[in-house]
């Protein structure tokens, strides 16, 4: 099930991080991959103001749309967790993969039916968290910006991808963070 979360505690990878400056990954673990051509399965849900696809539940304000051959919300495959903390508050806008595309092709052909696009508002030491299942994680991918105001501190984003679990890449950045594994 794909879920969209704020938590009331920052994890501890983000509390123990001393902030950085420019986008510098900290931490890669590799991870198995799937094999090309692995066609997925549905049924996941999408919160609000979303769009759902086939097998999907859909919420208030939100339209149901297929979505041509993703792996998203699978009860096989590997859980992808994405997390997103920040040192100041601050208004970021995400994007994110939440439906493994079967090529690159596929995807950029289409990539809204495989990405979310999203504005947040985070607080400090608040974490974002997304959850989604794919057969080949290697497929996630994290970005997040936000545009500073006069007089603000930087928000010094923290993003993390998780696969089973195990966080295999996290990145910070003064203004935007971004976490990608190998097929990007």
């Amino acid at each position: 099930m794909a879920a969209t979360t704020l938590m009331g505690q920052a994890t501890a990878a983000a509390q123990s991080e001393e902030p950085t400056e420019g986008p510098e990954v900290t931490e890669t673990t590799e991870i198995p991959q799937a094999p090309e051509g692995t066609e997925g399965t549905e049924g996941t849900e999408a919160t609000e103001g979303t769009e759902a696809t086939e097998g999907t539940e859909a919420t208030e304000g939100t339209e149901a749309t297929e979505a041509p051959e993703a792996t998203q919300g699978t009860e096989g495959g590997h859980v992808v967790r994405y997390t997103l903390t920040a040192a100041a508050p601050a208004d970021f806008q995400l994007n994110f993969l939440v439906a493994q595309p079967p090529n690159k092709e596929a995807y950029n052909a289409d990539a809204y039916a495989y990405l979310k696009k999203e504005e947040i508002v985070l607080e400090a030491g608040v974490p974002w968290v997304f959850e989604t299942r794919m057969e080949d994680p290697q497929w996630a991918i994290l970005t997040a910006s936000t545009g500073v105001h006069a007089m603000q501190a930087p928000p010094l984003p923290h993003c993390e991808i998780a696969v089973d679990g195990e966080i295999v890449v996290q990145n910070d950045g003064p203004y935007t963070a971004q976490c990608q594994l190998s097929r990007w």
